[in-house]
């Protein structure tokens, strides 16, 4: 990945492009080496950084994205599963959002962003709020299972991603806490408008769960 963003935002340098936007994510402003994917997120926006006779660099760290839910998180046997606590607060940002921001960048003076960096999260929800969600979108019951985190493990592995990837989605940190998520109001700003809920991007996705 670090190589691949650097050797394309350096091509678009090169052929007179001013100002990239690279959709990083959280996991970079995480303490350094504590998650792969955080390492080489920070490692891809650093290597774009550090590119000589570059133009603007502006980086987007998403959190959780709503749409695992249509992919890899999905609905099981009207359950959602995962290891966190039922009521544990959860960080997830709207791909609709993230969308939006890296046009409204691209479409406004490049110096009114420069080199900035954009944290995004849409809303804050547990695992239960998420639960009851579905049911309402959904019309009938949908449950939360808590799963131990040797099972997550194993689940997400079964769709072939890799090991590091893996351990970093599944497990807790110990040295620092994550577990205190806040909607970014920076959204509003850059937006002007709220940020979208969980519950409606998924009242809008229902068709595909």
């Amino acid at each position: 990945m670090v190589h691949l963003k650097k050797t394309i935002a350096a091509w678009a340098y090169e052929a007179g492009v001013k100002q990239v936007v690279d959709v990083s994510g959280i996991a970079a402003s995480f303490p350094n080496r504590t998650s792969a994917i955080g390492t080489k997120s920070y490692e891809a926006e650093q290597a774009i950084y550090n590119l000589p006779n570059r133009g603007a660099f502006v980086a987007l760290r998403p959190g959780r994205f709503m749409s695992n839910v249509l992919v890899f998180e999905r609905i099981h046997e009207d359950a959602i599963v995962d290891k966190a606590d039922p009521n544990a607060r959860e960080g997830w940002v709207s791909t609709n959002d993230v969308g939006a921001i890296a046009a409204v960048i691209l479409s406004e003076d490049i110096e009114k962003h420069g080199d900035s960096v954009y944290e995004l999260i849409s809303d804050v929800v547990t695992p239960t709020q998420r639960a009851e969600i579905f049911s309402r979108v959904l019309g009938r019951p949908i449950k939360y299972k808590k799963i131990t985190t040797l099972e997550k493990y194993d689940m997400l592995m079964q769709h072939v991603f890799n090991h590091s990837i893996v351990f970093s989605l599944c497990t807790s940190y110990a040295s620092f806490d994550h577990r205190t998520p806040t909607v970014t109001d920076g959204i509003q700003i850059l937006l002007r408008r709220e940020p979208e809920t969980f519950e409606k991007f998924i009242t809008d996705n229902k068709h595909l769960l």
